[in-house]
């Protein structure tokens, strides 16, 4: 009687979704399959300028920084659909050139326990390597917790980020703290692959 109850239940919901249509939108791929069907354009969010990587001409000067601090990049989110996008390797990330992501992680200098008061997300490649500022100081209590001090409380970073302009390849991420003659470089040992 059990099983009965669970497959008219089952069966209930199935005909309750397809009587309200609540059914997922077509994909491209279902559009082309369907002979007489137009497929509409996808609708891109717009991006600020702001958002764009840019190129760096002083790479070998970023690469002789000091090296500082403890920083991590924890996630690459999808801004169209709000999912993370993941590498296939652990600790990697994937990004495509025409979809707006949001890039996560902390920057800290956890010998001195402080956090940088400027942040820039730092793609090294082996042909071209470009950059992009981050804001700084969002809370991140976890850090704190995990290094036993308390001013690592604000040692969040996010941005927003368009990957249009960025030959396509793979890239070690790190991050420029401070600036002018008081920049550091600190090492994610993260991989960004773009496509």
């Amino acid at each position: 009687m059990k099983n009965s109850s669970l497959l008219l239940t089952a069966g209930l919901v199935v005909g309750l979704a397809t009587a309200c249509g609540d059914r997922p939108a077509p994909t491209p791929a279902d559009q082309a399959a369907a002979p007489g069907t137009a497929t509409a354009p996808v609708a891109r969010a717009a991006v600020p300028e702001s958002a764009q990587f840019k190129p760096t001409t002083e790479v070998e000067a970023l690469q002789a920084l000091a090296a500082s601090g403890t920083c991590s990049l924890e996630n690459v989110v999808n801004l169209s659909d709000n999912t993370p996008s993941p590498g296939t390797e652990p600790n990697s990330y994937v990004a495509a050139r025409v979809v707006p992501y949001k890039i996560i992680g902390f920057a800290t200098d956890s010998e001195a326990g402080t956090v940088p008061t400027t942040v820039h997300v730092y793609l090294h490649g082996k042909e071209v390597s470009y950059s992009l500022p981050a804001q700084v100081g969002l809370d991140r209590p976890d850090v704190a917790q995990f290094f036993k001090k308390p001013a690592l409380a604000k040692a969040g970073y996010q941005a927003d980020a368009a990957f249009d302009d960025v030959t396509p390849g793979v890239y070690e991420v790190s991050l420029i703290k401070g600036e002018g003659t008081a920049r550091e470089l600190c090492a994610t040992h993260q991989l960004l692959t773009v496509r």
